[in-house]
């Protein structure tokens, strides 16, 4: 990194403005995205450690388009992605739910298990959804979130998961419908 753009991000790190922060934080994420792929360990905890702490203070509009560049990387800084499909918005937290590759099953169901409804139906949309993260999903979620999990032909869902969705369908007919329109239900759960 060229001096000069150092000295002038320590000088945009000292600002107290919220919009000279937004512009540091642009100015980060440019650095991010220029060579994407090829940090170093330590330069990439220095990434997520800063963009972490610049994205904790922004204002959800500013977060949400953070999201939005973090959900299609491919090797995003791992506790950003993390804090970003935590965040208490969904707009926010929707773009990496549904989009990021780099989120781990363990993350989804840290997520699934500590966040509400909006963040399950966000998870239950991904293009692949494993049959842990479903069962998690199956578990918490209401019948609005279970009728799109069912819609997934990318969930995976064990036989315990589809009994479950069964039972559940006998008492709402979108279920019902969800349930028998799905791929996969074992042919006795029919």
């Amino acid at each position: 990194m060229e001096r000069t753009k150092l000295h002038d991000l320590i000088a945009l790190a000292s600002e107290p403005s919220s919009e000279r922060r937004r512009e540091l934080l642009r100015s980060v994420t440019d650095l991010f995205f220029t060579d994407e792929g090829g940090h170093a360990p330590k330069e990439m905890a220095l990434f997520d450690d800063v963009l972490s702490q610049l994205a904790a203070d922004m204002e959800e509009v500013v977060r949400a388009e953070l999201a939005g560049q973090m959900a299609e990387s491919a090797e995003p800084p791992r506790g950003l992605l993390r804090d970003l499909a935590r965040d208490r918005s969904i707009s926010v937290a929707e773009k990496v739910l549904t989009r990021s590759t780099a989120l781990t099953d363990d993350d989804l169901l840290a997520v699934a298990h500590t966040r509400g409804q909006d963040h399950l139906r966000a998870i239950s949309q991904r293009s692949a959804v494993s049959a842990a993260v479903s069962e998690a999903i199956v578990e918490r979620g209401d019948d609005r979130t279970l009728g799109v999990l069912l819609s997934n032909d990318g969930a995976e869902l064990s036989r315990a998961s589809h009994e479950r969705a069964v039972d559940r369908a006998m008492a709402n007919a979108e279920l019902h419908a969800a349930v028998v329109s799905r791929k996969g239900v074992p042919v006795d759960l029919r």
